[in-house]
């Protein structure tokens, strides 16, 4: 009762802290790393976002956690997360009109240390007064995707004026998982 009153598992389009649609198209995008199927939902969550808002630039950040290949078909022996989103996802996105991509391979199994190097990715692509950047998750996870990437930015990089209820500048795009 509780999943379906929260809408936790309802697709997302709208500020991070706020609840509408954003005001302008994001200037970057960002996808990391999980398992195989979060990568996957968060590659076409993307793509089928882009004909209303697509960002010009997309940034892939996949830490070294070892992949199982029971995550699927497509996933090699000894296979890191960011090896998956370099080998696989990248070439979707490519197919998909997304020709801005920057990859970036983080040397550790955690989270937020991925997500710490994503923000130190897009702060190199916007200004972070005023620009605009969307966190692509999943169903789910996005809650604590973005909020990994907000206290990347105000806390590890010290933009403490990031994303404030008089300026929104995160936002979140997922799909549904029923």
């Amino acid at each position: 009762d509780w999943v379906i009153r929260s809408g936790l598992l309802e697709p997302v389009d709208r500020y991070f802290g706020i609840n509408r649609l954003p005001d302008a198209t994001p200037d970057v995008a960002i996808i990391t790393g999980g398992v195989r199927n979060w990568m996957q939902r968060r590659a076409g969550a993307l793509a089928s976002q882009a004909s209303v808002r697509r960002a010009p630039h997309v940034i892939l950040a996949g830490g070294s956690r070892l992949m199982g290949q029971k995550e699927g078909p497509d996933v090699d022996v000894g296979m890191r997360e960011a090896d998956y989103l370099k080998e696989i996802i990248l070439p979707q996105l490519n197919e998909n009109g997304f020709d801005s991509i920057e990859f970036c391979r983080v040397e550790s199994d955690e989270g937020e240390h991925v997500m710490q190097h994503a923000a130190l990715r897009a702060v190199s692509k916007v200004d972070l007064r005023k620009g605009l950047v969307q966190i692509v998750g999943n169903a789910g996870n996005w809650v604590q995707n973005a909020g990994q990437f907000r206290m990347a930015v105000r806390y590890h990089l010290g933009r403490y004026g990031f994303d404030d209820e008089d300026n929104p500048q995160l936002c979140v795009v997922t799909d549904a998982f029923p």
